[in-house]
């Protein structure tokens, strides 16, 4: 099964919205490699509000900026749960 179809599966989303090219390299210049599934992942569903409607939080390349407290992790954080907590 590819990607889409489990978050599809998962979510519900059948319009996905990815990040941008600069929010990627962003996080590339941040922390170096990124895995190519999260990499993968960012540009079909980095800006796809419906993946948080759920009770955990994805960490997207946008909230880096957004967020200032994340600039206190050295390591890619990819999901928050309900409580706001880095998992």
């Amino acid at each position: 099964m590819k990607l889409q179809e489990i978050v599809r599966v998962l979510y519900g989303v059948d319009q996905p919205q990815g990040c941008m090219g600069e929010e990627i390299a962003a996080m590339k210049e941040r922390f170096g490699a990124i895995p190519a599934v999260v990499e993968e992942f960012w540009r079909t569903f980095g800006h796809t509000k419906e993946l948080n409607y759920g009770q955990d939080d994805w960490v997207f390349p946008a909230h880096y900026t957004k967020w200032k407290w994340l600039e206190e992790y050295d390591a890619l954080l990819e999901v928050m749960d309900g409580l706001g907590e880095p998992i």
